[in-house]
Order: C-alpha cells, then structure tokens, then sequence
C-alpha cells in the first residue's frame, strides 16, 4: 500500500484475521518481494535453509516449509504476486509453476477487466453528469429515428419532458420539410453512406411542443453502442443570436436609409416651408377675390393635405437619423396607457370603434422615457383604430409578469396578409402613411430593452405585442 510493504489481498489456509491485514516487505528480503525483484518464479524447497531472502514472519507464524511464487503481470506494473505454500517438505516441478503462472495470468486479466470497467464506469458516470447538466440540448436517436436520450437542456429548449419524448420520433421537433424527410436522410445514409447533417453545423428550424418554430444550430454525430448505430444531435437555441444579428442588421439599413433621407429632408423642408407660405398668399387673395371656379379651393385643401404628409415624412426621416436620448424614470405605465385611451376614445367612438381596456392589478412599475413610450404606443393604438374604417373593437390589455409589463394593443379589422412585414421601410396600407411609423415604434422599444410583435388573421383582425422590462439595461428574461 506504501510502496515498501506488499498486502495479502486474498487467500486460503491463513489464520483468522490475517487477510486483508498482513503485510510483508516489498524488498529483496521477502520471498514475494524478490519475486517481483528477480521477474521470474521463486520455488523453495525448504525456507529454514534459504539464503536468497528471509521467511517473513507471516510465513514463519503459519509453519511454512515450502512454496513458490509468481508475479502477476499488468500493463505498465505488476499487480502482484501470487504464491502457494506448504507447511510440509515439496518439491514443486515445473508444471507446477506453469500452473500458477496460470492461474496468475488469468488473475492478471480479471484485474485489468475489473480496472476497464471501473474506468468505463467512471466515464460514462461523468458523460452522464456532462449531458445532464449542458445548457445545450443533446438529444441521442436509434436507427429508426426515434429518441433515446434527451437531456435536461433539450427539455428546457422544446418543452417535452424526457418521458414524453423518449421512444417517439424525433420529427415532432422538426419544422417542414425536414420533419417529412428525415426517415429519408437516415435510410440513404445507411445505404449510399452520403452524409446530408453528420459531420457538420448547419442552421435549421425547429418546432417547441407548443407548436412555435425557432431557429436552432444543429451538429449530428454517429456513435455506435453494442454494435447498434445511434445518432447524437447537439442542438443550440439561436433565437436571442438571431434577433440581435436581424436588429443589429435593421439597425444599420435603418442608419443608411435615415442618414440619406436627412439629407434629401433637409433639402426638401426648406422648399415646402416656401410652398406653404405662398400658398397661404394665394389663400388670402382669394378671400379678397373669391374664385368663381370652387375647385381651386379645394385644390388648395388638397395642396396643404400633401405638404403636411412631406412635412411629417421629414420628422420621421430626421429621427430616424439623429441618435435619440432617453430620460428613463419610474413610471405607471398602466396609468399612462389610460390616459392615451382617454384622448383617443372621443374620435374611436366618433369612428364606431368600440373601446376596452383591461389594466391588471399586478402590472409594476417601469423605468420608461414617458415621452417617447407615449409615441409609441399612441401609434400602435392609431394604427388599430385605422384597420378599422367601418367600425370594430379596440382592446387594450396591460398585466405583468416577473418583471415584465406586456402591452396588448388589438383590433378587429382586416388583419395583415401572413407574407407581409409591417416593420418593413415604407410599408404602409393607408394612403397618407409613410411607412416609418411602426419602424420607430420598434426603435423605441428596442431602446427600452424590449421588444414588439404581432399576430394577425386576414379577416379578423391584428394583435401587437409589446413587451417592457421593468429595467432597460437588464433587458428581457429569456
């Protein structure tokens, strides 16, 4: 155990207690350390007379007369050694020791078996503990696609606990078209061997067991177990990596679109500024002089209509270029969006539009820029009551949840067709739009650390989402 004793692990015939116990000098002056010393079998025919080394006490206490004794090999080491003693006068043959040379070589094997599979053991006890406890999703399938190990990170990015997925096909956590092909990708590897996922990182949709779609980073390994083929998939939710890269994207088109259009703003305001004071001379001749053709006056609401659309058109276009400061400060934003909705109900009422606003008890407080939140969200809500020309029903619904405040803004028009994308620049159904609002809506909340979106069914109406962090430098919880 120390390096200079040798431990009798096993045995028969000794005295009670002994094994487990006794130990014996690991030198030369040992019958079991010249063994291991001179690597070859010891044989003694009588141990009263050996010059070679002298009888241990554990020998000498047991009556020993003869024995012999060999090593047990191992790789790098031996094991041991191993010896057979008598307490009468014997004279051991050859056979003899090549029976325990035997005896020591199958030793020598279960030992080495015995230490591969404590090795094998401890691996897969610490492969376990590293795939249960990986943020990333590991997710193990059999040859017929279908799921037999799926760890904690896999449970936490789709949804499924382990029960529920284990032994079902792994398609439900696809998106079309790789959840109808993906018995195909398998059954053609395993015939032609062409790899279409192993091997490499590719970028595909997934399914959650809510049913929502999100982008992962998909990495496909093959492991052979007990002679059976298994495939590894190690999956990471890039949605947040996704976002940050189409906002950062966004955010540059938006600088290059706002610092252009500045540009021609500037050279636009001063002129229209020229346009609409001439016209308010026109306008002022002609109360003097009434025309007698009555078009032109309205010509002229129409000119003063189109000059305050550019005129609008330019403040959008300057704000999107100039960096925006924001004074953030504790605010009920509860409170703020009822006061919106007290402005805003007179002209809804006057419109058809039926207003409804249900404000939680539990909605915090939030560190907001109250200026420009109110631009937002009074955008949103104009734009709900605009889809609505004929009259409907505008809902407002504000609550909190952890430290978040979501803002619902819906209403009952005719809904967005599924291939548009209402933050597009210049996007716009109405005829006076500019196609920026929703753009800087966006930029504001994005400045708050939040985000907005929406869902919509052509024919029955849109929902905005917005969701607010109580604090802006902490961001959303993911």
């Amino acid at each position: 155990p120390d390096g200079e004793t040798l431990l009798l692990r096993a045995g028969v015939g000794w005295n009670q207690g002994v094994v487990g116990r006794a130990t014996v000098a690991a030198g030369r002056q040992s019958q079991a350390g010249y063994t291991l010393a001179s690597n070859a079998p010891v044989i003694v025919e009588d141990l009263t007379r050996e010059t070679r080394f002298s009888g241990p006490l554990l020998l000498r206490d047991h009556g020993v007369v003869s024995g012999m004794s060999v090593m047990i090999p191992g790789s790098g080491r031996p094991f041991g050694v191993l010896g057979a003693h008598s307490s009468k006068c014997r004279k051991f043959q050859t056979e003899d020791i090549h029976f325990l040379e035997s005896v020591a070589h199958i030793l020598a094997a279960a030992i080495e078996r015995r230490k591969s599979e404590e090795a094998i053991r401890k691996s897969e006890s610490w492969l376990r503990s590293l795939v249960a406890t990986t943020q990333d999703a590991v997710v193990s399938i059999d040859r017929r696609g279908c799921v037999a190990l799926f760890n904690q990170g896999a449970q936490r990015i789709f949804g499924y606990s382990a029960e529920e997925l284990v032994g079902c096909k792994v398609n439900v956590l696809m998106a079309e078209p790789y959840a109808a092909e993906h018995d195909g990708y398998i059954a053609r590897y395993e015939t032609t061997g062409e790899a279409h996922a192993i091997g490499r990182i590719r970028t595909v949709t997934a399914r959650r067991k809510d049913g929502t779609l999100f982008p992962i980073e998909l990495s496909v390994t093959e492991i052979e177990v007990d002679e059976d083929v298994h495939y590894a998939a190690f999956i990471r939710d890039i949605s947040e990596k996704t976002r940050l890269q189409q906002q950062l994207v966004e955010s540059e088109k938006l600088a290059a679109i706002g610092g252009t259009a500045a540009k021609i703003g500037h050279e636009i305001a001063n002129p229209l500024n020229g346009i609409y004071l001439t016209l308010q001379l026109v306008e002022q001749r002609l109360g003097k002089q009434p025309s007698d053709d009555p078009r032109v006056a309205a010509d002229i609401v129409k000119i003063k209509k189109e000059i305050a659309r550019l005129n609008q058109l330019v403040q959008e276009f300057r704000t999107l270029s100039r960096q925006q400061d924001y004074h953030f400060r504790l605010t009920d934003v509860g409170a703020l969006i009822a006061d919106i909705l007290d402005i805003q109900q007179p002209l809804c009422e006057s419109n058809g539009i039926l207003v409804r606003c249900a404000i939680a008890a539990d909605v915090p407080a939030a560190r907001v820029d109250e200026d420009k939140i109110k631009q937002a969200l009074l955008n949103v809500i104009k734009n709900a009551g605009e889809a609505m020309p004929k009259g409907g029903t505008l809902s407002v619904a504000v609550r909190g949840a952890d430290d978040t405040v979501l803002i619902e803004i819906s209403d009952t028009g005719g809904g967005i067709p599924a291939d548009t994308d209402v933050f597009a620049p210049f996007f716009t159904t109405k005829k006076e739009g500019t196609g920026l609002g929703l753009i800087i809506v966006r930029q504001i909340v994005s400045a708050h650390g939040g985000a907005i979106f929406y869902d919509s069914q052509p024919g029955k109406g849109t929902t905005f989402h917005i969701m607010l962090p109580r604090d802006p430098s902490a961001g959303l919880r993911q």
